[in-house]
């Protein structure tokens, strides 16, 4: 079975690209656009989630608050920071995750 994968996006062109490279490489992916859809979904509490993709900035909060909440959901799932907003944190500076600036490409 494919590695599942939980986009957290508000920016749904963004969502929808970042799902169609990550499909292309083999991955199910799943979007979904807040940090309160994110810990609502059930694949999150049941622990099927195998990698986070989630942006730093989110409507009322962000990315890194997000994943805070997430270790007691999905303990072993990684997660991948994205950011297209120059001067913003790099959270691979400080914490145990990576980092992609947007846009993302294919390739």
């Amino acid at each position: 079975m494919a590695p599942f994968v939980l986009v957290v996006e508000d920016d749904l062109l963004v969502a929808d690209m970042t799902c169609r490279i990550l499909e292309h490489g083999g991955f199910l992916a799943k979007h979904v656009s807040s940090a309160e859809e994110a810990l609502a979904s059930s694949s999150v509490g049941s622990g099927l989630v195998d990698l986070f993709v989630i942006d730093l900035i989110l409507p009322h909060t962000t990315g890194l608050k997000l994943a805070e909440q997430l270790p007691h959901r999905s303990p072993r799932a990684p997660i991948i920071f994205v950011s297209g907003h120059p001067g913003t944190l790099d959270p691979s500076e400080s914490l145990d995750c990576e980092f992609l600036w947007k846009p993302l490409h294919a390739g």
